[in-house]
């Protein structure tokens, strides 16, 4: 701007310039919005859905859902116990 004072011609061609800089930056804009989706699609291979259904968790039951699993030695002992109160 400094440079073309105040020719108007000098300033046309100034405002030109920026005017094409802005439709460029623009342009670059666009197509870095769209280029991200496409590179990740390309990247995984396959489309993102438009919609993602999520159904809900089955239910479980957390407490007292049972008795402990007890050990083979456990086991023994128990049986052993069986023996002498029966004699």
């Amino acid at each position: 701007m400094d440079k073309a004072e105040q020719h108007k011609e000098k300033l046309l061609l100034v405002m030109n310039g920026v005017v094409n800089i802005e439709k460029q930056l623009a342009e670059y804009e666009r197509d870095s919005k769209q280029t991200k989706t496409d590179d990740l699609e390309t990247f995984v291979g396959s489309s993102i859905p438009k919609e993602v259904g999520i159904l809900p968790p089955q239910f479980s039951k957390t407490k007292g859902s049972g008795k402990r699993i007890k050990s083979g030695k456990e086991k023994v002992i128990e049986q052993q116990q069986k023996k002498i109160t029966t004699l």
